[in-house]
């Protein structure tokens, strides 16, 4: 489903109570897929990748319908984009990587 759509939109959920900075597992998971994803500013998302590098950051209702439009006609640009997205998240964020960070963490407290 994911690379089978040209823009995969994630907005995470905000209850305007408790502030989550967590990017979505979706995130990835789109990524892995080699889609190109459009994604709302969640702090944790840009610590670990690039907006108009890896992904496409959107800042309110009028940046993303700007952004759509734009990407929706530049099918290069999406590409390349969501190729980058592909390399950073097998490169740097698998399940192998997060384990093998957990075992360096629990080696170094012992």
């Amino acid at each position: 489903m994911y690379n089978a759509a040209k823009i995969i939109l994630i907005i995470h959920y905000q209850d305007g109570i408790i502030p989550s900075f967590q990017a979505s597992p979706k995130v990835f998971e789109a990524l892995a897929c080699r889609a190109f994803v459009m994604v709302d500013f969640q702090k944790d998302v840009f610590r670990l990748f690039s907006s108009g590098k890896e992904l496409v950051c959107f800042n309110d209702l009028q940046d993303l319908k700007a952004k759509i439009d734009h990407f929706l006609n530049r099918d290069e640009e999406r590409r390349m984009i969501a190729a980058a997205g592909y390399e950073e998240v097998l490169h740097k964020h698998t399940y192998r990587h997060r384990l093998q960070e957990m075992l360096d963490h629990i080696g170094r407290s012992t």
